[in-house]
């Protein structure tokens, strides 16, 4: 097999993006001689999986984007920020433009095959010559001057087509077995939330009595810092919890953790919140809730958030649980209003309803749902090892490949 060295500018166009003076991005979509143009907001969504977002522009950045109209089977490379990350553009439903921080490469196809070049790019050859051309020490970022000069490896067009095609083959298992993953994933967790809604949807039961939040706990807000005053990254004896910490599980994400110093706590120190009560997202993201551990115990807590104290005969798990049910979150989306920011007043929270049953069937049930969370974790646990040998499956298999054409 002949394998040639060929810098990309010779066998690619290489364009740009340009920033313009008058470019200026619309919330919502315009038209322009009955077409409507975009740029894609972010290169992470295509990385990612494009999820179909697009940012709008108007007429005057139109008519400066325009000449960098994409179309499908673009190869578009990032060059700031996480040099290197390609995709290749989807059919696409609507014209779009070449976006900020990213390169539009358009193969020779006589010379080289689109996804030969951004199988090489994702690859450790691929990825050491990107390298080799980027700068910077807070941001990374490569130009298009030294992108169209990096050489590298053609071999024939039908030695990139059996590259290909092997390539594709093995990634298509890969990515089938990924989804069949995904769907387990997907399918235990509407049984956890149908379980969840059979137990607390309301129903005639001697043992239990329909209750308002308001009567089964005390509803407190949290507080703002003073206007002006800057959260601490240092660590302090007084956490600040925010609604951006409040993770997925119930519990408090700390990477991010924010502090305040002691004045400012002797300020907000009567709005704290114990490991014992609920805590529950009031603005921004409305309904979101959980506990916080015990060792942060007696943390101040945000405005955009409340606690619930509860009364010896609720346990405060029990409600968590209530929390994550359709029968809830549908009378939070009833009562939360929606202007620039949705919010819900404590008083309305507090006229939200459920099914109690007394203590000893609370216990019971949250012990159930427990059992089925602990069978979802570790599921989760699976898939993510499973994704983490897949993903180094998919790489050994192509650096494998293009160890070859090197």
């Amino acid at each position: 097999m002949t394998i040639t060295l060929k810098a990309i500018g010779d066998i690619c166009e290489v364009t740009d993006y340009v920033a313009n003076g008058s470019f200026k991005e619309l919330k919502e979509n315009t038209e322009f001689e009955s077409e409507k143009y975009a740029v894609f907001v972010r290169l992470t969504d295509f990385t990612k999986g494009w999820n179909g977002d697009y940012k709008f522009v108007d007429k005057a950045s139109y008519e400066f984007l325009k000449k960098s109209k994409l179309v499908k089977g673009d190869l578009i490379i990032a060059n700031v920020g996480n040099p290197g990350k390609s995709f290749i553009l989807p059919d696409l439903n609507k014209p779009m433009t070449l976006g900020p921080n990213s390169i539009l490469v358009r193969p020779n196809h006589k010379l080289i095959r689109t996804k030969y070049l951004k199988y090489l790019i994702d690859s450790e050859l691929g990825q050491k010559l990107i390298q080799s051309i980027t700068t910077g020490a807070t941001q990374q970022k490569f130009n298009k001057t030294n992108f169209k000069n990096i050489q590298i490896p053609v071999p024939p067009i039908e030695e990139q087509e059996k590259i290909i095609n092997k390539l594709d083959k093995t990634f298509e298992r890969t990515n089938n077995y990924k989804l069949k993953i995904d769907e387990s994933l997907i399918n235990a967790k509407k049984l956890f939330l149908s379980v969840l809604d059979k137990e607390f949807k309301p129903k005639g039961n001697e043992r239990s009595q329909l209750k308002k939040l308001s009567e089964i706990s005390a509803i407190k807000g949290g507080k703002r810092v003073p206007k002006g005053y800057k959260l601490l990254d240092k660590k302090t004896q007084f956490p600040y919890i925010r609604v951006t910490d409040f993770n997925n599980n119930g519990g408090i994400d700390e990477s991010n953790l924010k502090f305040i110093d002691e004045t400012i706590h002797n300020q907000i120190k009567n709005y704290t919140i114990h490991s014992c009560d609920l805590f529950i997202s009031i603005a921004g993201t409305v309904g979101k809730s959980g506990m916080v551990p015990n060792h942060l115990d007696g943390a101040n807590l945000t405005e955009n958030a409340c606690k619930l104290i509860f009364e010896d005969n609720t346990h405060n798990k029990f409600i968590y649980y209530f929390t994550k049910s359709s029968f809830f979150k549908n009378q939070v989306l009833e009562k939360t209003k929606t202007a620039s920011q949705p919010k819900l007043a404590l008083s309305r929270l507090g006229e939200i309803v459920l099914q109690l049953p007394p203590l000893e069937d609370q216990l019971e049930l949250t012990n159930k749902f427990i059992e089925v969370e602990k069978y979802i974790n570790t599921l989760m646990s699976k898939k993510d090892a499973l994704m983490f040998e897949l993903d180094l499956l998919k790489k050994s298999v192509l650096n494998k490949e293009f160890s070859h054409v090197e």
